[in-house]
């Protein structure tokens, strides 16, 4: 079901921003602005993207791609987190307490691909 809503929300947004770090280093903020989704990809580098002053308005997908690598996504706590990943020498970790998600309106899909590399969720 979640690789449905996944494959759904990326096949309606194709202008997606990417965010690239290849043997460097991308420090992504966000704030009080309407946030929709990035593609992050970390080869041999890293990526943080903070996410916590965000505006997040509806279901959102992020597609997180580290290879040799890793990225961090700090998430706002009004959000519900749903994690689909294919992970090889590598995998996701989702570090943010979970809190009851009843009262959350929008879900954060993170679609992670990991080959010794990781994604954090925090």
């Amino acid at each position: 079901k979640v690789n449905d809503e996944i494959k759904k929300l990326n096949k309606g947004d194709k202008n997606k921003d990417n965010i690239v770090a290849i043997m460097s280093g991308q420090d992504i903020r966000i704030t009080d602005e309407k946030y929709e989704g990035y593609n992050l990809t970390a080869i041999f580098g890293g990526i943080n993207l903070d996410l916590r002053d965000a505006t997040i308005e509806k279901d959102i997908v992020i597609n997180a791609v580290s290879v040799f690598g890793g990225t961090d996504i700090l998430v706002p706590d009004n959000v519900k987190v749903k994690v689909v990943s294919s992970s090889i020498f590598g995998g996701v970790d989702q570090k943010k307490k979970r809190d009851s998600d009843s009262k959350k309106e929008y879900t954060i899909y993170i679609n992670a691909t990991c080959v010794f590399g990781g994604v954090d969720i925090k």
